[in-house]
Order: C-alpha cells, then structure tokens, then sequence
C-alpha cells in the first residue's frame, strides 16, 4: 500500500511564513512524524511519500532519494528530510498573498509517483492525505477539479482535512467526494462516500 501525505498552508508555506510563530514549525514537523509513524505502524508493506505545497511551489519533501516511495525509515532521517523541506517552502516568497497554494500541483505530483508505483506492485491500493490550512482559493477550483478526475481514473482515494478554523473549502469536500475518500473539516463532521 502506498499512500502521499501533503502538508499546505499553516506553517507549511499558507501564507509564505508571515505572522506565524517560529516556535510553530517544530510543532508541525513533531506533528508530522507521528502522523508518519502511526502509518508506518499500520502495516510493514506501507510506503510513505510526502510532498509540500506553498503558494510558489510544489516539492517532494519524503522520500529524499529517488525512490518511488519510502518504507519505514529512521525516524532521524525524516525528521531532518521534513524539516529541511518544510523550511525550504516556508522561505519562498509567495507570488502574491492572495496566490493559491499549489495544491492542484501537489497532487499531480503525487498522482505520479503514486502510479510509477503502482507499476512498480500492481497490488498496491495508493491513497492520498492532503492536509490544507488554507481558506478557500476559488481560482484554484478547476484544477482540484480535474486532479480529483484523474485519481479516480487511476483509482487513487484522496482523503482532505481541513485544518483552518474558520474556512470552509468545498473544493476539498469535492475532491474527496469525487476520489472515493473522506472530507474532514475540523469545526464538522467527516463527509464519506
């Protein structure tokens, strides 16, 4: 099984660093180890990949060679890939503060890698977590749209969780919705299919 988990906004790159704490960032990458950790725990055959979203790019933060997709690694090892490539997308200046974060991107991304993969062991069930603290870019809807078409195609779910309090994103809800997965918007209750 192979699975991407995709950090955005919030001390990821949202808003290109500004007026967050620096005393946030340890907290996320503690936060994402465990999320990592607790997936590798699941099952031996998990692989892991994760790739960072920030309005200017779109980078593979995990694994950090040239492998498809990670099976379990020192926990020293991804802290510092993670760390090192969250700082990287935190340091880029966004195009502009209403600039979209690349979430679109991120997911084209990862629909590759997850299909190289696939390739790779036919019997693989890859599924995506996106992770967004972002509010709701409209613009940014018709690509989402069409990366939630083409996951279904390759039969990739995606699962969201939207993480800033008082946005709503039902461009999120449609991806998981569109992609067999599940929408989750902390201050609601899950969407499923």
């Amino acid at each position: 099984r192979a699975e991407a988990a995709r950090a955005s906004g919030g001390g990821a790159g949202g808003g290109g660093g500004r007026g967050r704490p620096a005393d946030e960032l340890p907290h996320l990458l503690e936060q994402l180890m465990m999320l990592c950790s607790a997936y590798w725990s699941l099952a031996s055959s998990n692989r892991l990949l994760v790739v960072g979203a920030h309005p200017a790019a779109a980078r593979l933060l995990w694994p950090e060679r040239r492998e498809l997709a990670a099976e379990v690694a020192p926990p020293h090892r991804l802290r510092a890939a993670l760390a090192r490539g969250v700082r990287g997308l935190v340091a880029l200046d966004p195009l502009s503060d209403a600039a979209a974060p690349a979430l679109a991107a991120a997911l084209s991304l990862a629909l590759c890698r997850l299909e190289r993969v696939r390739r790779e062991e036919p019997l693989a069930q890859p599924r995506v977590l996106l992770l967004s603290a972002s509010a709701e870019c409209p613009s940014a809807s018709l690509r989402l749209t069409n990366a939630a078409f083409a996951a279904k195609k390759l039969e990739v779910a995606i699962d969201t969780v939207l993480l800033a309090p008082t946005a709503d994103s039902i461009s999120l809800q449609q991806l998981a919705l569109s992609a067999c997965g599940i929408g989750w918007h902390h201050a609601a209750s899950p969407v499923t299919v």
